[in-house]
């Protein structure tokens, strides 16, 4: 009995970590959102025509802005032109779902958290039973 339930907070633990680097991976995406966004908010503000446009891992080139209509994927490598605006509602939808997800996920894991703790009670009880029996 009491191997199954070390199987069992093993698996729950694995579980756990799991949610965990899921979490990671939510923070991760609400601060590229909310980077995003005040990115938007200044294009929005500054009357230049000149920006740098980020290439990928640090490399940047210099761009003129020609319109500030932008163009966003919305999925299925589908592009769209949208306004500053629409686009600032799109990041608004995302990071909504970004916080339910990770409310989601924290639910979860405090969940797992009461559950290892209730098996882990029963088996040290357990083991004080095996103690008592032992002594009688």
């Amino acid at each position: 009995m009491e191997q199954q339930q070390i199987m069992q907070i093993q698996m729950m633990e694995q579980e756990a970590q799991q949610l965990n680097q899921q979490l990671q991976m939510i923070e991760q995406g609400v601060v590229e959102m909310q980077e995003l966004e005040l990115s938007l908010v200044d294009l929005e503000k500054d009357a230049s025509k000149d920006i740098l446009a980020n290439l990928g891992k640090g490399i940047y080139i210099p761009v003129e802005i020609k319109d500030k209509k932008l163009i966003v994927e919305v999925g299925k490598k589908n592009f769209v032109k949208k306004t500053i605006p629409q686009t600032k509602d799109l990041i608004t939808e995302q990071l909504t779902k970004l916080v339910a997800a990770k409310s989601q996920t924290l639910e979860r894991l405090e969940s797992l958290q009461k559950e290892i703790q209730q098996i882990m009670t029963r088996i040290q009880q357990s083991e004080k039973n095996v103690e008592v029996d032992k002594k009688e």
